[in-house]
Formats: structure tokens, C-alpha cells, sequence
């Protein structure tokens, strides 16, 4: 494609004021962003912040950046008038006490017609929105989320923003036992109101949240948080049963038809401020309903990945669960009981001893009827506590497997083929020094049928960053030299999902298959395709077929990242913990940026020849270049392809302990002649690709006998993994 030839103006910049008004005050700023990139990251609570990213949307040729002072003002009873803001707009000027702002003082928003779009990430868990100390201040900050606990309260009473509700009416113990509760589950929250809704809805959202009950107290009159959790005793809680049930009004059991198995949560990552899923499953309610029946719900103030999966473990715990719910009257008995609160139920008739309940619904009768009316569902914490009267002990044996950890399994980086043919990457956006992680996996059990891909920084917290089908595989027969390309396998998983063009590794050799023979057990490869060169393998290596049954960790890696890796199987009965997966780790290498190998070696005009005798050595080689080799595999026996620009080959030549005989630099040619060397044993040559300062990720590498001259006795064996082992009765010539 062409281009224009229209220069550019660069080196003027344009600055500007801008005061920003963020909301009420917090605790520190934490991040400043333009257009979903990070211009600015710490933690400033009032006074200057210095941002310098030039280079933010493309540098001075493109979009520019953004540079400059932003002066935090966290809006304190005692904060003065903004010195810059007075000397553009008068020295009569509000103070901005009672808010948080942002001064952008003579700022370089970059080269755009419009200001890229602003956002801020900030923090308040130790301050009140009138800027007094936060209450329970010990347990609200949640890995910088807020305490539930502590928002529900401030929603009620706070006469800022909130219901307005004296702080009085607010049932302290109750709050606190959650506040406590909250913590110690890591259940923080990051969210806020903006009027675009009730407050009303925006406290029913907080405490779907985290699956609470908020309400007043019929006895105390104040305001009362109940978490629901498994934070009972079934032996201790009210008992309601023929005695004090006036009458059993209905009972009816969800059908399994009528269950949902699969939830996704849509959550807000804090660490990008952007909207993402999680998705469970209940695979035995799929299997018994014979379909998947989904369940989508937003969670806007859940801020990680960790948080996220374990609520959508909860509402799938509840919603894939036929539970039983009631209506019946009782007497005074259950006069002190609340929405949330948990009973049992004994019911003789429906063979029901100790189901526990959770209250939805109280209605509290009226001066001439003390009946109270009831309306509840089973508690699903107590399922494990319910016994069912008569119930006879089934004779089925789960034919399910339990998901175990994966013990044939490997890691790669993804080579420059497969990242330009996914559809979903685009490189050039990408770090110069990108990679990505691919995962190769062998199943455990004939019923598992994926796996999730969990990644981590050593010594920080595993996320689910992807996942992957399972590999087909079979393990090599008998050794392979270099040339050999059919190969004989046993041992294989999934062969039938093979498909003639498959690429495959076989160690870090990656091949291209020709043609399967399933009846004989042979496979017919191309041997050392895209940026890998042939070598010898032994017998049992494993034969992993990548093509399209690999696993993808989606995150944009850079150059010497030290990434571990988890692979979680997946079966019908639930998948593997994270805590019981055995971690790979990997280091990026830029695999991508470097050039390929060249090909078609030849040494004396003979492709890997085992043995060389008294003779100039004559080393000829093709280029090749990956940004032509798009179209198919080629082959190591095809021609010149390129060279890449900038291409230039480095030669080394060394005995087995790697004492160099002979090595050069700086090549550019596709051959070299070595003069009859005075070494006699095996050698090692190797020829390697550079561009641009980068090595290619593996260099051709051939071992062979080389004698200056012999008179052979008796025969010997040629072995060129291993080196060559004359009798002992064989000479060498004068």
C-alpha cells in the first residue's frame, strides 16, 4: 500500500487549566488515566502530582501524551483558594471546601482537538463523605475496597448523600458482627451511587452483594444487618413443628427443570476499570437436565477476579439447588423472629426432621390474632444438616471422575505463526517486547473436557486468565535422526481430532503432519517447521498436536517475565482447586520479534551427514523470513525465502565440551568453508539467524564424526546422539 509523503509539524505544544471535581472527599487519588491508559499510579492525598508520559497516545508524531502538575485538593474545612485557579479567575473564588478535586495547572492533554477521555481512580474506606474518620475504622479497608458493612450503615445514616437515618437507630451489634464477618471473608467493595438511581435500589444492590438481609427489628426498632452464611447450629436454632405450627399453609419443591446450572458474573475489575465474566457451572444439574440454562448477573462493585468467582459459586450453590419453600402460621412462639433469621422445621407427615429455613417473608398477625405468618425457603448451608424419614440408601455409583491434576502437561510461547493467524490479537498494539503463554495438556480421565488456565507472578495470587481444549498425543516408538519424517507412535489420547496440517511439538521441535495412519500407528511429518530446526529424539518422547488444542493465557506477557502456570481439568463432577494444581513456570523470551532459522543445511552437500573424513567442510544453508512464511509450512527443503532485512548468521564450530574449533560473525551469505580441521572425534556445528540484535529462538545444530584420515580394522558404530565409539583395534592412518 502506498503512502502520502506529507510531512508533519512537530514540537509545539499547546497547555491548558482545568479544575476537576471529583465528588466527595477520600482517602488518596490512586491512578490517573486518559482513554484506558495509565498516565500516573501512587498515592496522593492532597498536594502535586507530576505526570510525565509524553508517549501516552503515540508521542509528538501521533497523538502526543500528557505532561504537567495536578494538584490534588482533598477539600478539608481548612483549605485555602487554589493559587493558579485565582490567577485566571479572580482572587474572589470558592475554596472547594467539602469535595475532592483536581487542578490540571498549564497541562499538556497531547495533540488531539478534544482531551482524551479522563478518568480517576480513587480510594475512600477511611473517611466519611463529610471527611470525618470512617466508623470501625480497624475493619474498613478491604484491599483498598470498602467494608460492606460500612457502606450499608453510611447509606442509611449518612444526611450527605444517604437516608438520613439517625445513627442511633442503627443496631451496632449486629453491624459489627458483619463488619467482622466481611473482613475476615475478603469481601470488599467498590462502588458508588450516582443518583441515576434510587437510594433505596442502591442499598437493595449492596446487599445482593454479599447476600444479606437488612431490616428493622420488630423487637429493638433499629436497623439490623444479617449476613446469610452458614453461621449456625442446627441444635440451637428456633424449633417449629406440630406444637406451636398453627398450620402448614403450602410446601412446595422446586423440579430440577425449573433450576438454573450455569451463572456468569459480570463484575468491575479495579485494576482497569472494566467490566468482566466469570462463569460457573454445575455439570451434574447439566447433565440431568441434558441442557445448559444460563443466569447472568451484575455485580458492579465486586473488584477482582478472586471475589467474583467465589460469589458466582455462591448464587450457583443456591439457584442449581431444587429447594423446598413454605408458608405456614405459627404461634407467639416465633414472635422475636426477623427476615433472614433460620429455623427448623420438623413435619412428621412429609417425613421431614430439621429442614432449616430462612425467613423471606414475616407477617405479625394483628391485636385479635397473635398468628404469625411466615414465608421461607430451605437454607441451602443446611442441606448437609436435613434428614428425610424413610429415605432408603441409593444402590447408583457416580460414573463420574474426579477431576485430578494433570500430570502431562507443558508450556510454550507462542510461536509468530499462531499469533497472526488468531483473529483476536493484534501485534501491532502490542509492547515490542510481547509474548503469550500457550499451554499444552494430556487428560487425566476420558470424561474431563477442558481445563481453565490459572497464571501468577511468583509469589502473588493465581488468576483464571484463560483456558483450553486437551491435546491429542502419542509417544515415539523408537529414536529419530534428523531427516526421519515417519514416525511410529504408541500410546495416544484423542488421535481421532487430528487433522492432516496439524502442527505438533515433539520436544521444542514443532512439525507439520503430512499424514496419519491410525491402523499401522505412523504418522508422516514435515520436519522443523516456522522458527524451530530439526534435532534427534528418543524413544517415549511425547508428540503434543497444538493445532487448535492448546490453551491460551489471554495476557499480554513482555521479555523475561518469570510467569507459573496452572492447568484446573474440568469433569462432570466439578473442577480441580487451584490449590491442588502443580505449577509449570515460564520465562518469555520475545519469541515473536526473533527472526527464523535458516534452513535446507547441508554440510559437503549432504543433508546431516553422520561421518565426514579428511575434508574441507563445506557449510551451505537457506534463508528464510517469517514475515513471508504466512501462507502454509514451509518446509527445511525448500529454497531461499527473503532474508529478512537485516538478516546476518553466526557460525560456531566445537567439540563435544564446547572448546571452539571455529566461529564467525556478521554473515550474510548462505554458505561457509571451513578448512580441514585438526580435531578428530565428534564436533558440533551450529549456525544461528540475528536481527536487529535478536538471536533466533533455536539455531540449526548438527553433530557428526569428523577423522582426518583412517584405516579401518574392523567396523564401527556411528551414534550421533551419544558421539562415536571406535573397537579397539581401529586406526587412524598416518
Amino acid at each position: 500500500m502506498g503512502g502520502s509523503s506529507k510531512s508533519t509539524v512537530v514540537g509545539y505544544k499547546y497547555l491548558l487549566g482545568m479544575h476537576v471535581v471529583l465528588g466527595h472527599p477520600v482517602d488518596y487519588v490512586k491512578r490517573i488515566i486518559f482513554a484506558d491508559r495509565k498516565a500516573w499510579e501512587g498515592n496522593v492525598s492532597s498536594g502535586e502530582i507530576f505526570v510525565n508520559k509524553l508517549g501516552l497516545f503515540g508521542g509528538e508524531s501521533r497523538e502526543g501524551g500528557v505532561h504537567g502538575i495536578v494538584r490534588v485538593l482533598d477539600g478539608n474545612a481548612s483549605q485555602g483558594q487554589d493559587p493558579y485557579l485565582q490567577s485566571f479567575l479572580g482572587q474572589v473564588i470558592p475554596a472547594f471546601r467539602g469535595v475532592c478535586s483536581l487542578v490540571f495547572e498549564s497541562f499538556y492533554f497531547g495533540t488531539n482537538p478534544y482531551i482524551k477521555a479522563l478518568a480517576v481512580q480513587v480510594v475512600r474506606t477511611q473517611t466519611k463523605t463529610n471527611g470525618s474518620p470512617q466508623w470501625d475504622i480497624t475493619n474498613a479497608d478491604i484491599d483498598e475496597a470498602l467494608n460492606p458493612s460500612h457502606l450499608i450503615r453510611e447509606t442509611l445514616t449518612s444526611t450527605q448523600w444517604g437516608m438520613g437515618y439517625p445513627e442511633g437507630t442503627v443496631d451496632e451489634a449486629t453491624f459489627l458482627e458483619a463488619s467482622a464477618t466481611l473482613k475476615a471473608e475478603s469481601f470488599g467493595l467498590s462502588m458508588m451511587w450516582n443518583e441515576s438511581s434510587s437510594i433505596e435500589d442502591f442499598l437493595r444492590e449492596v446487599v445482593n452483594h454479599i447476600d444479606a438481609k437488612v431490616s428493622v427489628s420488630p423487637i429493638t426498632g433499629k436497623w439490623e444487618l444479617s449476613l446469610i452464611r452458614k453461621d449456625y447450629v442446627v441444635a440451637n436454632i428456633l424449633a417449629l413443628d406440630p406444637s406451636n405450627i398453627v398450620s402448614l399453609d403450602s410446601f412446595s419443591r422446586l423440579a430440577i427443570g425449573e433450576t438454573i446450572n450455569e451463572v456468569s458474573v459480570i463484575y468491575r475489575d479495579h485494576e482497569d476499570n472494566k467490566d468482566k465474566t466469570i462463569t460457573v457451572q454445575n455439570l451434574g444439574n447439566i447433565q440431568m437436565q441434558g441442557a445448559v440454562v444460563p443466569f447472568k448477573v451484575h455485580y458492579p462493585g465486586i473488584p477482582t477476579a478472586e471475589l467474583a468467582m467465589r460469589v458466582a459459586q455462591r448464587d450457583l450453590l443456591a439457584r442449581s439447588t431444587p429447594l423446598t419453600k413454605v408458608k405456614l402460621s405459627v404461634n407467639r412462639t416465633a414472635a422475636g423472629i426477623s427476615i433472614g433469621d433460620v429455623f427448623k422445621l420438623t413435619w412428621p407427615k412429609l417425613g421431614l426432621v430439621d429442614l432449616v429455613f430462612r425467613v423471606g417473608k414475616v407477617e405479625a398477625g394483628t391485636i385479635n390474632d397473635g398468628t404469625i405468618t411466615l414465608v421461607a425457603v430451605e437454607d441451602v448451608f443446611g442441606l448437609a444438616d436435613v434428614t428425610y424419614a424413610g429415605q432408603q440408601p441409593t444402590g447408583w455409583t457416580d460414573p463420574t471422575s474426579i477431576p485430578l491434576d494433570l500430570t502431562k502437561r507443558a508450556l510454550v510461547e507462542a510461536p509468530y505463526w499462531d499469533v497472526n493467524m488468531d483473529p483476536t490479537t493484534t501485534p501491532d498494539s502490542y509492547d515490542p517486547d510481547f509474548g503469550f503463554i500457550q499451554t499444552l495438556a494430556v487428560r487425566t480421565a476420558g470424561d474431563a473436557f477442558k481445563y481453565d488456565v490459572f497464571t501468577a507472578a511468583p509469589g502473588a495470587t493465581y488468576v483464571d486468565t484463560g483456558d483450553g481444549n486437551f491435546a491429542p498425543s502419542a509417544l515415539l516408538v523408537g529414536d529419530i535422526k534428523y531427516t526421519e519424517t515417519v514416525l511410529t507412535y504408541t500410546d495416544s489420547d484423542l488421535i481421532s481430532e487430528v487433522k492432516i496440517g496439524d502442527h505438533a511439538y515433539i520436544g521444542d521441535e514443532m512439525v507439520n503432519l503430512v499424514s496419519l495412519d491410525s491402523v499401522n500407528k505412523t504418522f508422516v511429518v514435515d520436519r522443523a517447521i516456522l522458527d524451530t530446526v530439526p534435532v534427534p529424539h528418543a524413544a517415549q518422547e511425547r508428540i503434543w498436536f497444538s493445532g487448535g488444542n492448546f490453551g491460551s493465557d489471554t495476557t499480554e506477557r513482555v521479555e523475561a517475565e518469570e510467569v507459573r502456570v496452572k492447568l484446573l481439568p474440568i469433569t462432570p463432577n466439578g473442577q480441580l482447586e487451584e490449590s491442588e494444581a502443580t505449577y509449570d513456570t515460564i520465562i518469555l523470551n520475545n519469541r515473536y520479534q526473533r527472526p527464523y532459522p535458516p534452513g535446507k543445511y547441508r554440510l559437503n552437500t549432504v543433508e546431516y551427514p553422520e561421518l565426514v573424513i579428511d575434508s574441507e567442510l563445506t557449510f551451505t544453508w537457506a534463508h528464510r523470513d517469517r514475515t513471508q512464511q504466512l501462507a502454509y509450512f514451509n518446509t527445511q527443503s525448500e529454497g531461499n525465502i527473503g532474508p529478512e532485512v537485516g538478516t546476518t548468521y553466526e557460525f560456531t564450530l566445537t567439540t563435544l565440551d564446547l572448546t571452539v574449533i571455529h566461529s564467525e560473525t556478521g554473515l550474510t551469505g548462505t554458505s561457509l568453508v571451513v578448512t580441514p580441521i585438526s580435531v578428530e572425534g565428534t564436533v558440533i556445528a551450529t549456525i544461528s539467524s540475528a536481527v536487529g540484535g535478536l538471536l533466533c529462538t533455536q539455531g540449526l545444530s548438527h553433530t557428526f564424526l569428523y577423522l582426518p584420515r583412517y584405516t579401518p580394522s574392523t567396523d564401527f558404530v556411528v551414534d550421533s546422539a551419544t558421539g562415536y565409539t571406535p573397537s579397539s583395534d581401529f586406526n587412524l592412518g598416518a
